[in-house]
């Protein structure tokens, strides 16, 4: 991969230049989508979202701080899903940690945690480069996403009613037409065409990343709200209507053979997903019981054991602490274990905890 887009997180500007090499004509277009009328900016925070915010004739384009750790989390279990290790074998050894890594990246961020986070998981040599393009091509995507949504003068879902479908359905629309733009400014600005198939690629597990992280959250946490009470505004398009709208984009734009293969990735990833998904929700209930026995009999000794299972799953600490209420005690032990944060969010009610999550 070029060196201009193997550091592309820590040198955003750079990767906006070489992106807008697509945006040719009209010259208003192209002086809208580069600063100071748009400017790009990384969080410091652990968040993957991505957002603009507009200002006037003026947009902020706002990366997640953690966006690129977490796709490069989902590409690299799909490594070592897909990709044979120097054995041979698909799936190769390191899928099992993989997916159970990436596993717990996903309840840690369905967690009320102030600071969720995702640990690096670990491949083989041979993997790295699958893992890496396309991690690099996803996170390449979705500030082409953002650029569509500035170029295209979207509004951002801004005033977006959940009660309102025409309010929604606009919004879905604004989404898939930047889905659309942003593929063609991706595949318009390649360095090279031999990187078509990763940059056409990669826009599906984006949009995975996203199914993932997103719609689980409620099965994670099912046992722990009430579900009536879980009313998100679905701002943005089912994910497999944002597929489709992709597939039509790469066969209008380079050939039936393109729309095929992502229709073939988004199978591979489908099954990848609903995995690792088995294994989150394992993982959730196995935690839940060995928590349940530590807090049971609560002794200062056993807070490193209780800090390992908050880290393969908090929403399973959660569920045991639901059903023991020692920690309402000022002498309860694991005061400086569990994060305050999730002793606040049991205090909730279960519908307040539903609304404050969703």
């Amino acid at each position: 991969m070029p060196a201009d887009d193997f550091l592309m997180e820590e040198h955003l500007d750079a990767a906006v230049g070489n992106i807008l090499q697509a945006v040719i004509s009209p010259a208003e277009l192209h002086e809208r989508l580069r600063p100071p009328r748009t400017r790009i900016v990384k969080s410091k925070g652990t968040d993957y979202k991505t957002f603009t915010v507009r200002t006037g004739d003026k947009a902020v384009i706002r990366m997640g701080g953690a966006t690129y750790r977490v796709l490069n989390a989902l590409t690299s279990t799909a490594a070592t899903y897909f990709v044979a290790d120097e054995h041979g074998r698909r799936p190769s050894t390191y899928w099992p940690a993989a997916r159970d890594r990436l596993a717990a990246a996903i309840d840690s961020y369905a967690s009320p945690l102030r600071s969720p986070s995702v640990r690096p998981i670990d491949i083989s040599p041979r993997q790295v480069t699958a893992a890496t393009s396309f991690a690099q091509y996803a996170y390449r995507f979705i500030i082409c996403h953002e650029l569509a949504h500035v170029a295209l003068e979207h509004t951002f879902g801004a005033g977006a009613d959940p009660d309102d479908v025409d309010s929604l359905r606009a919004s879905q629309d604004e989404e898939l037409s930047a889905d659309a733009f942003a593929l063609r400014l991706q595949l318009g600005s390649l360095p090279h065409p031999d990187l078509i198939v990763t940059a056409l690629s990669a826009p599906v597990y984006f949009i995975f990343l996203l199914r993932a992280f997103d719609d689980f959250r409620l099965a994670l946490l099912s046992q722990l709200v009430d579900h009536e009470q879980w009313a998100i505004e679905y701002s943005h398009p089912p994910y497999l209507h944002r597929i489709l709208n992709l597939m039509r984009e790469a066969t209008a734009s380079v050939s039936d053979d393109a729309g095929e293969g992502l229709a073939a990735v988004q199978g591979a990833l489908e099954e990848l997903v609903q995995n690792v998904w088995s294994a989150a929700l394992e993982s959730r209930d196995k935690v839940a019981a060995k928590a349940t026995e530590l807090l049971a009999d609560p002794k200062p000794a056993d807070a490193p054991k209780l800090t390992k299972l908050l880290a393969k799953s908090p929403i399973g600490v959660l569920q045991a602490l639901d059903a023991n209420q020692q920690w309402r005690q000022p002498t309860w032990p694991f005061h400086t274990t569990v994060p305050t944060e999730l002793t606040t969010f049991l205090k909730l009610s279960r519908s307040d905890r539903a609304r404050s999550i969703a």
